[in-house]
């Protein structure tokens, strides 16, 4: 019987090194084809055959696109270094705001571009940083074209510097300008402002048209004065009236007519003057129902 016993637990002891034996077998054969698939992934398969370029594109061309990207044909895809290549055309081409770099098996390359849509010209002295909406220098120039909105009160804190972004010493302004800009852009009047002003944090101000002066005051509440913005610039103001939109306080506006830029101080005609709904020119808030 004991020799019985010893013969069966040496059997199963074979039988558990023999198994062990094939797990590390499978295991180095599992790691072997990784690794050869790795190695051949790298230098043999999905080598670069096809290369595009998506997007709307006005001010730069494709062949611009592709001449900064600098891509091989017959390079490794998965090698590609999509980060670097969006930097490159990101501060090469002046007017590209995004870009994302695409890797599509077995060997394409997309490139998607979107330009700049609204030219900020920050003033600087008496010259004009033009910048795009997310504050990425394009040109610095000695006027500003009128499709341009004229941005005051931002102070570069160093140099400008072409397709790099404006680096300014107050980023509570900037805050405030990229979120109006937002929120006009959403009640589609964003075309319509000639000028931001950012220069005091509890007076900023917008000029509608360049005949309407905006009073905004503090950054509290700005989705509500914006959309009172909305309401008396489009139900209450006559097309060719000149004048103050007193906006500081949320829910309240207060019109006063009057040219904006002090070139003559007479009134409009009557006819010029928005209809209000009281005789103090104040107009109420639009119902937050409506």
């Amino acid at each position: 019987m004991a020799r019985g016993s010893e013969e069966v637990d040496l059997s199963k002891k074979r039988r558990t090194k023999r198994r062990r034996r094939q797990r590390i077998a499978m295991t180095f054969f599992v790691l072997l084809v990784a690794v050869v698939g790795a190695v051949l992934s790298l230098t043999v398969f999905f080598n670069i055959t096809e290369v595009v370029v998506e997007g709307d594109l006005n001010m730069h061309t494709e062949r611009e696109i592709l001449e900064v990207a600098d891509i091989k044909y017959g390079s490794n895809l998965l090698r590609l270094p999509a980060k670097s290549i969006e930097q490159d055309i990101w501060n090469t081409l002046t007017y590209i705001e995004n870009v994302n770099v695409k890797r599509v098996l077995p060997g394409k390359v997309v490139i998607q571009v979107t330009e700049t849509k609204n030219l900020l010209a920050v003033q600087n002295g008496d010259r004009f940083i033009v910048v795009s909406d997310q504050l990425k220098v394009l040109d610095i120039t000695d006027t500003a074209d009128e499709s341009m909105i004229i941005v005051r009160g931002l102070t570069p804190d160093k140099e400008p510097v072409k397709g790099h972004t404006l680096v300014t010493k107050n980023e509570e302004n900037i805050e405030f300008l990229k979120r109006v800009m937002l929120l006009l852009e959403e009640k589609d009047l964003l075309a319509d402002i000639t000028e931001i002003d950012v220069t005091d944090k509890l007076n900023y101000s917008l000029i509608y048209q360049d005949r309407i002066f905006c009073m905004i005051g503090t950054a509290n509440n700005l989705e509500i004065k914006i959309d009172m913005l909305e309401e008396v610039l489009l139900n209450k103001t006559a097309p060719d009236a000149m004048g103050t939109w007193d906006l500081s306080i949320a829910r309240e506006a207060r019109f006063k007519a009057g040219n904006i830029h002090g070139e003559d101080d007479t009134p409009p005609d009557t006819d010029d003057i928005p209809p209000d709904d009281d005789d103090d020119g104040l107009a109420n808030a639009p119902d937050d129902d409506e």
